[in-house]
């Protein structure tokens, strides 16, 4: 099994310790917090990865490299276009087989083996006292996930995302809550999310989609988008930026 771990971040709200060390070597419990994901994992039958480095990434592929012996590759994030595009990344190594992503400062204490063994694709959780600070994740009575909501105003679960997913299969699109998709869109090769909503009818391909807006009736292909408002019956391709455009709009 594959498992993608970002670990790209600046780590600004750790500073000033993260100016010359990577967040994510930062020790707790006596070894670095990477080390507890990575121990899990592997004792949980991951036995490749895809790191996605950035800031002061080559100490991070260093210390992985001397002291785990696991298949591994590195991927630098140049631009830093969000956690959507990093996982977009690693689409060259993926293939459609089971899948989780660990956030790079997710250390969770959980036996995973009865998910990873199990039909169902998860999310990792954890009941807090203060669900307004958090993504949530909403349950039917089955426990099945209904709805994910960002930093919700009410509460109406105190469910909080931690930054755990599970895949059973990796079919080459990735939705990163919260997101609104209309079942009568279709994505392919896709990393959608945080923060996205689309409208009806839409074809979304090879595309990086995050905090934008997409109208009804629109193709977005080969592009990274963010920040971005989108009317209906549009048609982008290849561009990498910030758009506000209205209805009919076609790139060039």
């Amino acid at each position: 099994m594959k498992a993608i771990i970002p670990v790209a971040g600046f780590g600004t709200r750790m500073r000033p310790h993260t100016l010359t060390h990577p967040k994510v070597l930062l020790p707790v419990a006596d070894k670095p917090m990477i080390a507890h994901i990575l121990n899990k994992l592997i004792a949980d039958g991951v036995n490749e990865f895809i790191f996605v480095v950035g800031h002061l990434g080559r100490e991070v592929e260093k210390y992985i490299r001397s002291s785990f012996q696991v298949k591994c590759h590195f991927l630098t994030q140049s631009e830093f276009l969000g956690l959507g595009h990093a996982i977009s990344m690693a689409g060259d190594f993926l293939d459609n087989q089971p899948l989780i992503i660990v956030l790079g400062d997710t250390i969770y204490d959980v036996d995973l083996k009865p998910v990873l063994n199990g039909q169902f694709s998860s999310l990792g959780v954890k009941k807090v006292d203060n669900p307004r600070r958090f993504g949530v994740a909403v349950l039917d009575d089955a426990g099945f996930v209904t709805r994910l909501v960002e930093k919700p105003t009410e509460i109406i679960s105190d469910l909080a995302l931690v930054g755990l997913y599970y895949f059973t299969k990796f079919e080459h699109t990735v939705v990163i809550p919260p997101v609104f998709i209309h079942p009568t869109s279709k994505l392919k090769n896709t990393v959608i999310g945080p923060h996205v909503t689309v409208g009806e009818n839409c074809e979304i391909e090879n595309t990086v989609l995050s905090n934008s807006i997409l109208g009804i009736d629109s193709k977005i292909k080969n592009t990274v988008l963010s920040d971005s408002i989108l009317g209906d019956h549009i048609r982008i391709e290849g561009k990498n930026q910030k758009f506000n455009i209205g209805d009919y709009s076609q790139t060039e």
